[in-house]
């Protein structure tokens, strides 16, 4: 990004998605979502958030702070455990909650770049959140 500027999102160049071949078994498109958002999720969704990956003090797994605050408790499988803490987006399946404010098992991970502009951020995902915009950001049946 351009001197003292915010980003939105910038995937980290070179940076590749670890996970990626594991995206075909996800059995839906994982929508874009915030903390809000994902609390109001059923079990088993398919989702895609970004924010925070940091160590969970000894369990296994990650603990994901989401750009408009809250805490994911984020089991990984080994292939992922790799992936450095830092500012990331993760794909995966909301899971029961473990006594987190919420828990997802990752399937891929994709570090960013920055600090992205989290009210910026959380404007976006409200606004794919909307009714009226709502099919602007859904994929098309035919193309699934």
């Amino acid at each position: 990004t351009a001197q003292g500027s915010s980003c939105l999102c910038v995937p980290m160049e070179g940076a590749p998605m670890v996970g990626a071949d594991r995206l075909e078994r996800m059995q839906q498109v994982a929508p874009f979502v915030n903390f809000q958002t994902f609390r109001k999720l059923p079990v088993n969704a398919a989702v895609r958030i970004v924010g925070q990956l940091a160590p969970h003090n000894g369990n296994q797994g990650r603990m994901m702070m989401p750009t408009d605050g809250g805490s994911i408790c984020v089991a990984l499988d080994p292939q992922l455990e790799a992936v450095a803490p830092g500012f990331v987006e993760v794909l995966g399946n909301k899971m029961a909650d473990l006594g987190a404010e919420g828990s997802m098992r990752a399937v891929a991970i994709l570090r960013h770049e920055g600090q992205p502009d989290a009210e910026l951020w959380n404007e976006a995902i409200q606004m794919m959140q909307m009714p009226q915009l709502r099919s602007l950001f859904q994929p098309d049946a035919a193309a699934v």
